[in-house]
């Protein structure tokens, strides 16, 4: 018997996590490549996917995060952003902070990077074993995808989709996938 898992999309386009110092920002983590087609992937509420996306990161910098730059849209809804500490590697740890975002207050579709501020500073230190969720509880947003390849080592990016059980699975490479017969 064979089983593939069905690659949803190469990486969610990851980002620049940015702190503040001495009110300039400083980019800690990037990976600014992404791809226009085959479509942005869909952070909703659904009834048939109620999809969620998440990437882990490793904090490079001593600092205040304050600020995640997306290639985010939203044309409903409101995008909810959790900052929260990595457990084993998964985008589940505690919650350290956020911040809810308005429909309105993003493009109506995902062209491009939008800085996004936290609601209040992260405390952080290099080393640190992050990871940011990104849902939309009302309405709909999109997310561009990240170039094909492992772009960026320190980290991974997830979803959680129905039909799938309920919990995060990693996006895995095409040349990756895992068969057994």
């Amino acid at each position: 018997m064979n089983y593939l898992h069905t690659l949803l999309a190469t990486s969610v386009a990851f980002v620049s996590v940015v702190a503040t110092a001495h009110a300039r920002l400083i980019t800690d983590q990037s990976q600014p490549e992404f791809v226009l087609a085959p479509g942005p992937l869909t952070i909703d509420n659904d009834p048939g996917s109620e999809q969620k996306l998440a990437q882990t990161f490793i904090a490079g910098l001593d600092g205040p995060l304050t600020h995640l730059k997306l290639p985010v849209g939203c044309s409903s809804g409101a995008l909810i952003i959790e900052i929260r500490r990595q457990d084993a590697g998964m985008p589940t740890g505690g919650i350290l902070g956020g911040v809810t975002v308005p429909a309105i207050d993003l493009p109506d579709s995902p062209t491009d990077f939008q800085l996004i501020e936290l609601d209040a500073p992260i405390a952080m230190s290099p080393g640190d074993a992050l990871a940011f969720t990104l849902r939309n509880e009302t309405g709909s947003c999109g997310l561009l995808r990240g170039a094909s390849g492992d772009r960026y080592t320190n980290g991974r990016s997830f979803f959680d989709a129905r039909p799938n059980l309920p919990g995060w699975v990693p996006f895995i490479k095409a040349n990756s996938r895992p068969t057994e017969s």
